[in-house]
């Protein structure tokens, strides 16, 4: 529920006013109202000597005074609210029950949290603060009262060391969390010790650009884990008695590659007709995928073929028929 919302159920719930002021002095007539917190809002020229203004029942009675202070004129419009209906239907016993009903749950459900808005993260994550925040009591569906807003900032500020400085408000049916994040300094590397940059997965180097340091391998050498790919420590041709310690910095792309094995237990036997697999020939060498079943090639076709007079690689999909009347998938 929005806080416009808010306010006018609270206006209907207190009951308002419309009201036409006339006359040559209405910008003091606003004055006067202003100067002494007389509430209106709405307000619309109808004309340079004609307005008209929405107030409360209250506000409306401390206007009629300074009308007559500024010589206009004011006209009742229209009645609008609670108060209004209820004195229309005074003689209507269980009418005003409902309505004092509706207005005690109103009045509950308006003095409750009923939506919290996160202001000023921009690196921390929203649902992270909200779910630290509902464990310090700080939810939705809670009344206002019952929450500990200087408990919550205090909690906080221990449990995060990424803010600067956090404080709960709250405006309507809405609770306003408004943050500053911290800036959190790099850590600085002792300038007096070399930092190596290490293969921390196997694969094949595509692409490497040294900032700082010695290259240690070259596009297309195949890593493993724990070789030095960058060394932070400098040799000096000319004095090699002398060593420069430096941090190693460098960009580095790497071809890897993940490996599955998953075992699986099938009881009974699987009746196979015929399927397709891929076989590879590489220098007229066969390369073709372990079966263990009993069974014959009945077809074979050529996907792919490098080379023209002389075929040095090429793709085939063959189809397979088992021997006999069953066959088992190991």
């Amino acid at each position: 529920m929005s806080n416009k919302a808010v306010d006018k159920m609270i206006n209907y719930l207190k009951g308002y006013v419309i009201v036409e002021v006339e006359g040559l002095f209405l910008e003091k007539f606003t004055n006067f109202c202003i100067a002494n917190q007389v509430a209106f809002w709405n307000v619309v020229k109808i004309s340079n000597t004609k307005i008209r203004v929405t107030t409360d029942i209250k506000g409306f009675k401390k206007m009629r005074k300074y009308v007559r202070k500024t010589r206009c004129r004011m006209k009742l419009l229209k009645r609008i609210g609670v108060p209004f209906k209820a004195f229309k239907y005074r003689k209507r016993k269980w009418f005003l029950l409902g309505i004092v009903a509706f207005l005690i749950t109103l009045k509950t459900l308006t003095s409750m949290v009923w939506n919290i808005n996160i202001i000023g993260n921009e690196t921390i994550d929203e649902k992270e603060l909200l779910v630290q925040l509902e464990e310090l009591g700080v939810k939705k569906g809670r009344f206002k009262k019952s929450i500990d807003t200087f408990y919550a900032n205090y909690k906080m500020m221990i449990q995060r060391e990424d803010l600067a400085f956090i404080t709960i408000k709250f405006d309507g049916v809405s609770a306003n969390v408004e943050i500053k994040e911290k800036n959190i300094k790099p850590e600085i590397e002792p300038k007096d010790e070399a930092t190596n940059i290490i293969a921390n997965k196997t694969g094949i180097i595509e692409t490497i650009n040294v900032l700082s340091g010695v290259k240690n391998v070259n596009v297309g050498d195949t890593v493993i884990p724990g070789d030095i790919l960058v060394k932070g420590i400098m040799e000096m041709t000319k004095q090699p008695e002398k060593t420069q310690y430096i941090n190693a910095e460098a960009q580095i792309k790497a071809r890897i590659w993940y490996e599955e094995e998953q075992k699986m237990k099938i009881e009974g036997n699987l009746d196979i007709s015929q399927f397709e697999h891929y076989a590879y020939l590489i220098a007229c060498d066969k390369i073709k995928r372990q079966m263990n079943i009993n069974a014959e090639i009945i077809d074979e076709k050529v996907t792919y073929a490098y080379g023209e007079d002389f075929v040095i690689a090429k793709v085939v999909i063959e189809t397979i028929e088992p021997i006999g009347e069953e066959a088992t998938i190991p």
